[in-house]
């Protein structure tokens, strides 16, 4: 970036980016040597790992190596689950130290499949199972599950960090609420809470928060029904902190999706963020039936 002042105020004061000009020479391209720290961070958060490499010249950018002896011992250390990585240009002669960059990690074990239980198992003795009640085999009840579609989703909450390294974000909750809108036979509409009051902390604390909510008889009931399902978030629980630091908080979301029988080795999706993106609108329309 270059910003041409030839004035001894303009050499030693600060910029923001709006008023640099981008250039399409590379710093890279000189003959000085540039680092970087690379911490990596467990899904808890604890910090097991930091590197300090050198940043070589790319075909548009920089580019950091890790050989494959020093990945195999950074993946036993920090184990399965969501991981970050957090990186940060060192100062150099002319330049100051980057801001930090944080990444996710997620690291799945040989077997992985997904976390949590499969179905209950069912014995054949018990043929019928009432999709209206209760069914219990020795005390236990037994899983639910009807054809109709479940609304599911994973959110990431980027961790943020200052120049010196100390995060900010500790206590940047975020409350994610789920509204639904049915529209009545009469042209009218009525709008309730489906799921209020998720709270979740960045990604290096809580790590990747999903959520499955059944729209069907073993959840919300909207068989038939038309409706608008609204997915959002709010920064009230800090936001006063937020403001006077001025920073953003940004939330990633990673999947969004409507399947049905999703514990099944089968789930029928029928509508999914990764594979048919959003179309004219972000509001999801459907039909439950």
């Amino acid at each position: 970036y270059h910003f041409f002042d030839p004035s001894r105020e303009s050499l030693i004061k600060y910029y923001t980016s709006s008023e640099l000009e981008p250039t399409s020479t590379s710093i890279l391209n000189d003959n000085y040597s540039y680092y970087a720290y690379i911490k990596f961070y467990t899904p808890n958060g604890t910090h097991v790992e930091s590197l300090f490499m050198e940043v070589h010249e790319g075909f548009d950018g920089g580019y950091i190596t890790i050989d494959n002896e020093t990945v195999v011992q950074l993946l036993d250390m920090l184990g399965p689950g969501i991981s970050t990585i957090a990186i940060r240009i060192v100062e150099s002669e002319y330049y100051r130290a980057s801001p930090v960059i944080s990444i996710p990690l997620e690291i799945r074990p040989a077997n992985w499949i997904r976390f949590g239980e499969k179905n209950t198992k069912i014995s054949l003795v018990d043929p019928f199972v009432s999709a209206w009640g209760s069914a219990y085999s020795n005390g236990e009840e037994m899983g639910f599950e009807s054809n109709y579609p479940y609304l599911i989703g994973s959110i990431w909450v980027e961790p943020f960090y200052n120049a010196t390294g100390d995060e900010l974000s500790v206590q940047d909750y975020v409350d994610i609420s789920l509204d639904c809108t049915i529209y009545n036979e009469d042209g009218t509409t009525s709008t309730f809470p489906l799921v209020s009051s998720i709270m979740l902390r960045p990604g290096n604390n809580d790590g990747v928060m999903t959520f499955k909510e059944s729209l069907g008889p073993e959840g919300h009931f909207l068989m038939g029904m038309q409706c608008d399902l609204n997915l959002s978030f709010n920064i009230d629980f800090n936001k006063e902190v937020i403001f006077e630091e001025q920073r953003d908080v940004n939330i990633k979301l990673l999947d969004l999706r409507l399947e049905a029988n999703p514990s099944s080795n089968a789930p029928n999706t029928t509508w999914s963020i990764y594979n048919d993106q959003f179309e004219s609108m972000l509001k999801l329309k459907l039909r439950s039936h």
